[in-house]
Formats: structure tokens, C-alpha cells, sequence
């Protein structure tokens, strides 16, 4: 195993309990993740009381929480699996892209909207910049 994506958690699990959890840690990881920026956002709106149409707002919930999910899913997928961590995280922010895209064409049916492509766009950024950091780790 790569030295940089060891994990004193996980280290101490078998191979097969790894990959039988990844897609457990992937989906909680998202969700955790999503819901903590959220919550961030949440706080912010109730200390300072400011509208729901500040530019603040707008880059916590449309910049910050899909980039910041994807980002850390991928990541800690990485850090899940015991190897074949550089195509993990191909595969895994390809299938962030995948959804992304999806959602895309989803939008272009209905009427598309700034934030929403905004979101769409930030959610594959930060997969990709997941990669890349998996990538010159290795």
C-alpha cells in the first residue's frame, strides 16, 4: 500500500471488509458531507440573519457544498480501498461526471437555471480535483 493513503482505521480491517464497506463510506461520506456544509450554511443564516439571495449564501450552496462533497467522497473512497487507488478515483469521479452530466441533460429538458449549472459543474470540479490529488500523491 501507497504510504500516503494509509489509514489507522482501515489499515486494521482484512482486504474483503475494505471493499465490501467502500460503497457504504462512499455514500456516507457524501451525505455527511453534503449535510455538514449544509449545516454550515444553516448557521450562518441564523447568526447573521442575511437573506437567502446573498452572494455568500449562493457560493456556500451552489460552489462549495456539491465541489466539497464530491471531493471528499472521492478522497475518502481512496482512502477505503487497500489499492488500485489512481483507478478508483477515475472510476469513482467519472461516475460524479456521469451524474452530473445526467442531471444536465435533465435540466435542458426542463427550464435550466444558473445555480443549478453552476452546482452541476462545481460537483465534477471537485471529483477532478480529487483525482488530481490522488494522482501526485502516487
Amino acid at each position: 500500500m501507497i504510504p500516503e493513503f494509509k489509514n489507522k482505521y482501515f489499515d486494521r480491517l482484512p482486504h474483503w471488509l475494505r471493499w465490501l464497506l467502500l460503497p457504504v463510506v462512499v455514500i456516507l461520506t457524501n451525505l455527511l458531507a453534503t449535510a455538514a456544509i449544509g449545516i454550515v450554511l444553516w448557521i450562518k443564516l441564523m447568526f447573521t440573519g442575511a437573506a437567502g439571495g446573498s452572494w455568500i449564501n449562493w457560493l456556500i450552496f451552489y460552489v462549495i457544498q456539491p465541489g466539497g462533497a464530491s471531493y471528499l467522497t472521492v478522497i475518502a473512497g481512496v482512502y477505503c480501498i487497500p489499492k488500485h487507488h489512481f483507478v478508483f478515483a477515475l472510476i469513482l469521479g467519472a461516475i460524479f461526471a456521469l451524474f452530473n452530466g445526467m442531471a444536465i441533460i435533465d435540466l435542458s429538458e426542463a427550464r435550466i437555471n444558473i445555480e443549478t449549472l453552476v452546482a452541476v459543474t462545481c460537483g465534477t470540479l471537485g471529483a477532478g480535483f480529487a483525482i488530481l490529488e490522488v494522482k501526485n500523491k502516487l
